[in-house]
């Protein structure tokens, strides 16, 4: 009888020691080890997640420099509708004067 309980304790200890290295992976996926640097999953979710605010940052300039483009070249439409009725007005009022 003793030897069945041995045995079950040995098959108990070898799954504890599979389960110590399953979660050793584990941690070695989502922390990182000395042989990827340190950068796990987490590590490069956190890169990921600064160089995200980093285009949105970006994103949000190029949105306001737009704008800006917009309203002068609106403005340039009016100032140049402007021009060119002055023109056609000048030109008419001289045809009209001959």
């Amino acid at each position: 009888m003793e030897i069945k309980i041995e045995e079950r304790i040995n098959l108990v200890e070898q799954h504890l020691k599979e389960i110590q290295k399953d979660i050793s992976n584990i941690s070695s996926a989502l922390v990182g080890n000395k042989e990827n640097g340190n950068k796990g999953f987490v590590h490069k979710i956190e890169d990921l997640t600064h160089e995200m605010i980093e285009v949105k940052a970006e994103i949000y300039n190029l949105k306001n420099d737009v704008s800006k483009k917009d309203l002068y070249i609106s403005k340039l439409e009016y100032i140049l509708a402007f021009i060119v009725g002055v023109i056609i007005t000048a030109a008419i009022t001289l045809i009209f004067k001959k």
